[in-house]
């Protein structure tokens, strides 16, 4: 059942595996929100369904869910600002709030299972969760960026970045894992004159499509661009180099030496000399593996 001119349902569901769901609903006229696990395989209720009532609001309703696999949790937000945060394995324990400095809550992706963001009337909105007090084990979510567009925005889970669609351009920002801080990677005009657009992870294909229209159309890469330029004028012929994820660096070694790298800059943090024996041959000693 829809809402009158709305397109959401007074439902929503979200995967917490293969055989399990999670969906949460809205009783419009008790003003009650109700939630469950269901099982899929079994085809019944896990545990117990939990209620609890809410302000007398008609146009209220689940807006979206999301699972929150690193932690075990789901968030569930609703278009008033009410939220849920719900331990996946106990139900009937959770957390509740309401985000109050947006008037209604038009979109919601979730980023690296730590960013919320949401999309308002007039700007979209970065959220993130933390402790209400210093030793408390309540937690709220905390607007720490707002960034000041209208448009559409488009997430799907795995990707580095999120699309924001505007009626004449399309914005592409890239979120930082450590900061969460979003930075403007692209812009390109809307010349499909599209009102979402969707990319997977590895950004081979895409999907743009307008609302109400009965189809969407498909895009895919025509070329592989493998362009290079040299960041470090020095011969590496035989060298050997390991890259370091978590470090966000790169070790290369060259003959007695190794030298460390930043992964996205590309300048050099560091430099170690390495004592090796005196060659006996031709060919000098160098450092055959890290």
């Amino acid at each position: 059942m829809t809402i009158e001119q709305f397109s959401e349902p007074y439902a929503t569901c979200c995967f917490i595996n293969d055989d399990k769901v999670f969906v949460n609903l809205f009783h419009n006229q008790e003003f009650v929100h109700y939630h469950f696990i269901l099982d899929l395989k079994k085809g019944k209720i896990i545990g117990s369904t939990v209620s609890r009532k809410l302000e007398k609001q008609k146009k209220n309703f689940p807006l979206k869910c999301f699972y929150n696999s690193d932690e075990n949790e789901i968030y569930s937000f609703y278009r008033q600002g009410d939220y849920f945060i719900i331990k996946a394995d106990l139900p009937d324990h959770y957390e509740f709030g309401q985000i109050k400095d947006i008037e209604v809550l038009g979109q919601a992706i979730l980023v690296y299972n730590e960013a919320l963001i949401i999309k308002g009337s007039s700007e979209i909105c970065m959220y993130k969760l933390v402790y209400k007090e210093k030793n408390s084990k309540e937690r709220h979510w905390e607007k720490y960026k707002e960034l000041n567009y209208r448009g559409m925005i488009t997430y799907i889970k795995g990707n580095i970045r999120f699309n924001l669609v505007t009626e004449d351009k399309i914005y592409f920002f890239l979120v930082d894992k450590e900061t969460l801080l979003p930075t403007l990677e692209n812009v390109m005009f809307n010349y499909m004159q599209c009102q979402q657009m969707m990319f997977g992870s590895k950004v081979k294909y895409g999907i743009t499509f307008k609302t109400n229209e009965r189809s969407f159309t498909i895009y895919k890469r025509k070329y592989e661009n493998c362009l290079s330029a040299p960041v470090i004028r020095k011969d590496f012929e035989g060298s050997k180099a390991l890259e370091l994820h978590t470090a966000r660096s790169l070790v290369v070694t060259k003959k007695d030496q190794v030298f460390i790298y930043d992964a996205n800059t590309f300048k050099k943090i560091d430099k170690l000399e390495i004592s090796l024996l005196k060659s006996e041959e031709r060919e000098p000693n160098e450092v055959i593996a890290l």
